[in-house]
């Protein structure tokens, strides 16, 4: 049996991935139109997916309650004060995937169900910004594979920095002119 030819536009992703990326939708519909459109696998998509876009996606592979394996795209890992979950790590509590994975039917029959979380939930030092939590069990491999995303992120550094002018001004002493004598 041969495996048939991805079209152009495939091809086009794999060369210029932020038009693409636009086109093909958010989260894991996104991904599932460029596997379909790549004949690919959904993981394989999906992590090619997180490293070549510019928009903020991050994605998990799970297995019960530990992450198997976790790809983020440039924005997150551009933002300072973020720590993301690691390999081996247990997933974050609450989270729609630690949920969809306590029954392994969901994971067995490819299940699937979008929620949204924080993304301090899943980036400790995030603050409360909504995220996207998509998340899809992957049949025989028994695993599952989520897809968080956002349209952007915070700029956490601007609230460290009004957060640091605000200690600052606390601690101003009166300019030197109020103290020297008429």
């Amino acid at each position: 049996m041969t495996r048939p030819t991805p079209p152009k536009a495939a091809n086009n992703f794999w060369q210029d991935p932020s038009v693409e990326c636009a086109k093909c939708g958010e989260g894991l519909d996104g991904v599932e139109t460029l596997a379909d459109l790549c004949v690919t696998s959904l993981t394989a998509t999906a992590i090619r997916f997180a490293k070549l876009c510019d928009d903020p996606i991050a994605v998990v592979c799970s297995k019960g309650d530990r992450v198997q394996f976790p790809f983020m795209s440039k924005p997150p890992q551009d933002c300072r004060g973020l720590t993301w979950i690691r390999k081996g790590s247990g997933l974050p509590a609450g989270t729609a995937t630690a949920n969809f994975n306590k029954d392994e039917d969901n994971v067995r029959k490819g299940k699937r169900v979008r929620s949204t979380s924080s993304l301090d939930t899943w980036f400790d030092g995030g603050g409360d910004a909504e995220l996207n939590e998509d998340v899809v069990g992957l049949g025989e491999y028994a695993k599952t594979l989520t897809v968080v995303w956002a349209d952007s992120l915070p700029d956490l550094q601007e609230g460290e920095q009004r957060e640091q002018e605000e200690e600052d001004d606390e601690n101003l002493l009166p300019p030197q002119r109020w103290r020297q004598r008429g």
